[in-house]
């Protein structure tokens, strides 16, 4: 691929047309979370309005409904990821790890969808992103190698480790597996592009490194 195809996948992402569909994606989100928060019950009715909390970044109102969701259902494996994935969007990063260590512990090959894009992950994707946010980043690759073990089409994944790859220098690795990122993600999408870039053209990685620095610990 060119390097002007690559710059030009980049670029979409910071199009207006790209930030109009977002909004739309959102709004059918909420609708849809709306709906099933009023014709379910007890857990999955609190899990979905912990998600509608969330998506609005009203956080701490969130964790308290996944909090409930989980008094209602100790095994609510959902809400247990939701809480390490908001607790990381606070910045509460130790208190995310030990829910996401306890939730791989408990449910290893447990696989729900992401809030936005319903792409799958499963509890190992929420210990990668928990590790990356301690400075574990060792840690970090083997939970998300494991986690694309357990679903190949962990697109989170595969960016999140594509993105540690890159930061080593190690760009044809990390281009093969940024290659499984959806072209719909659009955090990950840019970095695939790029990574694809710099496998031609080397000189372009400490941009590249760059743009992985701005959206580190990029959750689900």
């Amino acid at each position: 691929m060119s390097r002007e195809k690559n710059q030009t996948n980049i670029n979409q992402s910071m199009s207006l047309d790209f930030a109009l569909e977002r909004g739309k994606v959102i709004v059918k989100k909420v609708s849809s979370l709306i709906e099933e928060a009023s014709i379910r019950e007890g857990s999955s009715a609190f899990l979905a309005a912990g998600k509608i909390q969330e998506i609005e970044q009203n956080f701490p109102v969130a964790v308290r409904w996944y909090e409930r969701a989980l008094g209602v259902n100790p095994d609510c494996n959902e809400a247990s990821a939701r809480i390490a994935f908001v607790l990381l969007k606070q910045d509460k990063n130790v208190k995310a790890l030990n829910i996401a260590t306890e939730l791989t512990s408990k449910a290893p090959t447990f696989i729900f969808k992401s809030l936005m894009l319903n792409h799958p992950m499963s509890s190992y994707t929420v210990l990668g992103n928990a590790l990356i946010a301690n400075g574990h980043e060792d840690g970090a690759r083997a939970a998300f190698h494991r986690a694309l073990t357990i679903e190949p089409g962990d697109t989170f994944s595969s960016g999140n480790l594509g993105a540690l790859l890159l930061k080593e220098g190690r760009i044809e690795e990390a281009a093969s597996i940024l290659n499984n990122v959806d072209p719909g993600c659009g955090v990950f999408a840019p970095i695939a592009a790029a990574a694809r870039l710099a496998v031609n053209d080397p000189g372009t990685l400490p941009a590249v490194k760059g743009m992985i620095s701005s959206i580190a610990k990029e959750v689900g």
